[in-house]
């Protein structure tokens, strides 16, 4: 049967938008219990007290206690990915907590053990929100499709069974083995020390010193020589410890494996995140076959490729049937395989069939219709999205993309902007190459200033900090202080005779998008608009087709508190001014060379 002829029943609106309503409720969202778990462990991790080591009790390897941390990894990644392991590894991480040398530590310790067990609860809780709202996705979408259900066909790429889910399959197996690895050497090497010790000389030496922050114990062998040895526990207080020594070989009998933390901590963290990778592909790979297992069902919509720049980032977005100016899109997800188009774009609304049990985050196969005759069937290669393609468009009324709902301007920065616009036009002429803007020399000096001052700053704090602590540290300095500079320093508006290069737009490939350029051409430009430290553009991706408007931002371009310090006029007003009359007035635009 063509996809013409499937007896679809078309997806309209109201249907539509219940279905892309359900969504968990705001406490469900997994990034906050995971961000608590992370911090708590941390805290966990940095107030747990140090293990004394002794003869009689020596410190080995803690393997139960190592692999109950390091299931938090996996843990926090499920949360994340994949709700349905959340609910069988929270009973196996509670069961771990309940262990009462667990909530042995002071105050801060078990605050931290018991918020722990609250952020699991919590995660639980959450992914029973989330299936469950997937679950009423399913049953609204059979509702709307009214029992029509039929065979969702195979695209033109005779491998589209395997590429999605089958890489995480493979790397996330190649990881378990590296893991495997790791692991198994370090118990090899412990068999190996257990033979060497068992013939070894036993003798007690003295202390010389211990340094507890780098923990690091110094003794004086027999014969005078100064012998150093990384070490796990406590030695404040101890005078004297016990040896073994065979040829080469020394160890401290109360730590007959030395440190194999680097090791064990590898090993845990490659076999964690190979689970997470493997298990995301089998899930992917199970829906895939139950997609193409039999029927499913099917619904008539309306699809539209989306182009976002000129690396090929492409999207297609879903909108209802009825929806023919495609201002509400349901969903959209990369395709596989994806078709060619202009950079920024998006294409025309055509008729398509949606197939499969659609959820978020699930599986899909559309066909779309062409205009060369058979349709073209594509599946997503990526995660089901709600909304639009680009978090960060503005998608209004093409016609009303100037109005008071898309500016956030008040009424006296509107004015005073186009006071600015008229001066720049008394003053501008056309130009014969290119024009670019950046930021102020002052903002980028300010900006290069601020990241090696806290760069230098930092690396004091961190020099001597356990590696937790200066991980932690780091994090939050490249998050709260460098992204804002690096944004200063990098971007950049070029104005060709073509259009706008603009470089350092937020997008939705996440930082790569600070440091790419991204081409506008002039006539699907319409007003440039600055506030609060912030230039936006609003573009129209087809002038020709009733489409929405859609509205790209530089979120930082200069530091207004330099700004009041210089009494300096911001500069970001003006290049909004600039940019408005060059959109204005195409003889202002530069010329060709």
């Amino acid at each position: 049967m063509f996809a013409a002829d499937v007896p679809a029943r078309p997806w309209l609106s109201p249907d539509a938008h219940r279905w892309a309503s359900v969504r968990p409720p705001g406490w469900a969202r997994p990034g906050w219990p995971a961000l608590v778990i992370v911090v708590a462990w941390v805290v966990v991790i940095a107030s747990c007290p140090d293990s004394v080591c002794t003869t009689s009790a020596p410190c080995g390897e803690e393997w139960p206690d190592a692999a109950g941390t390091m299931l938090f990894l996996p843990y926090v990644l499920f949360l994340l990915v994949l709700p349905e392991l959340v609910l069988v590894t929270t009973p196996l991480l509670l069961a771990f907590m309940a262990e009462p040398s667990s909530w042995d530590g002071g105050v801060t310790f078990r605050v931290a053990d018991g918020v722990i067990v609250a952020a699991l609860c919590w995660g639980a809780a959450g992914a029973l929100a989330r299936l469950r709202a997937r679950r009423r996705q399913r049953a609204f979408l059979l509702d709307a499709a009214g029992g029509v259900t039929a065979t969702a066909p195979h695209t033109s790429d005779r491998h589209e069974r395997l590429r999605r889910g089958f890489l995480g399959c493979v790397l996330g197996t190649l990881m378990c083995l590296a893991g495997a690895g790791v692991l198994t050497s370090v118990v090899l090497d412990d068999q190996a020390i257990d033979r060497t010790a068992r013939s070894a000389a036993v003798y007690d030496v003295p202390v010389v010193a211990y340094d507890s922050d780098n923990y690091v114990l110094t003794v004086r062998l027999p014969d005078g020589v100064r012998h150093r040895f990384d070490v796990i526990g406590d030695y404040d207080g101890v005078h004297q410890v016990q040896v073994r020594e065979k040829g080469s070989w020394l160890q401290l009998t109360a730590e007959p494996y030395g440190d194999h933390t680097v090791r064990q901590l590898l090993g845990l963290s490659l076999a964690g995140v190979g689970l997470t990778l493997l298990a995301s592909g089998l899930f992917v790979l199970g829906r895939r076959a139950r997609l193409f297992r039999g029927p499913v069902p099917v619904l008539r919509v309306l699809a539209r490729g989306v182009v976002e720049d000129e690396e090929d980032d492409q999207a297609t977005e879903i909108c209802a049937y009825d929806d023919l100016s495609g201002r509400h899109p349901i969903l959209h997800y990369s395709p596989c395989p994806s078709s060619p188009g202009q950079p920024n774009s998006r294409g025309p609304l055509r008729e398509a069939l949606l197939y499969g049990n659609v959820t978020e985050s699930g599986e899909l196969v559309v066909a779309v219709a062409t205009d060369e005759g058979p349709w073209r069937v594509e599946r997503n290669d990526s995660t089901v999205w709600l909304g639009a393609a680009d978090p960060h468009d503005d998608l209004d009324d093409a016609d009303d993309a100037d109005d008071a709902s898309g500016d956030p301007r008040t009424e006296e920065e509107r004015r005073e902007a186009e006071q600015q616009v008229q001066d720049a036009l008394a003053t501008m002429r056309p130009a014969t190459g290119p024009v670019r803007r950046r930021a102020h020399p002052a903002d980028r000096l300010a900006a290069g200033l601020f990241v090696v001052a806290g760069t230098g700053m930092l690396t004091a704090l961190t020099w001597d900090a356990a590696w937790w602590d200066t991980a932690l540290r780091w994090t939050f300095f490249l998050m709260w202080w460098l992204a804002p500079c690096v944004r200063v320093l990098t971007w950049r508006i070029t104005a060709t005779p073509a259009g706008l290069d603009v470089r350092g737009v937020r997008g939705v490939r996440g930082v790569r998008g600070i440091f790419r350029t991204r081409h506008i051409p002039w006539p699907q430009l319409r007003t440039a608009i600055y506030s609060h430290g912030k230039l936006t553009l609003a573009v129209q991706p087809d002038p020709d087709l009733a489409a929405p408007a859609a509205r790209i931002s530089l979120p930082l371009i200069d530091f207004s508190f330099l700004n009041r310090v210089l009494r300096r006029p911001a500069p970001g007003p003006r290049t909004a001014a600039a940019i408005t009359v060059l959109i204005r007035h195409p003889a202002l635009r530069p010329a060709k060379g």
